[in-house]
């Protein structure tokens, strides 16, 4: 319960470090690009929007009920936190966390 109270601290354009300082190495690193013809970096939801073709930086923490998921772009050369969201345990990953 601890890593949900403080993923809900995280705000936009956080640093990865700053991600990090507060809640310790992520679980799993996606380091990709948005696939061509996708329009999930675009939502509302999004601080800074992703087109297709660009990077994203997905850092996925995990606990008993939970796959907490933070999204950075890099709308100026950096990468910032753009999106945090808190789902279901087994939906951002299928890894054994038992």
């Amino acid at each position: 319960m601890v890593l949900s109270a403080q993923f809900k601290t995280l705000v936009p354009d956080m640093s990865p470090t700053d991600v990090e300082t507060l809640l310790g190495a992520p679980h799993e690193i996606d380091d990709t690009t948005v696939p061509a013809g996708s329009g999930w970096g675009l939502q509302d939801s999004l601080k800074h929007k992703i087109r297709a073709g660009e990077p994203v930086l997905q850092w996925s923490y995990f606990d008993d009920e939970h796959d907490h998921v933070a999204w950075f772009a890099k709308p100026n050369g950096e990468w910032l936190l753009t999106l945090r969201l808190s789902l279901p345990r087994g939906l951002a990953s299928d890894r054994d966390r038992a």
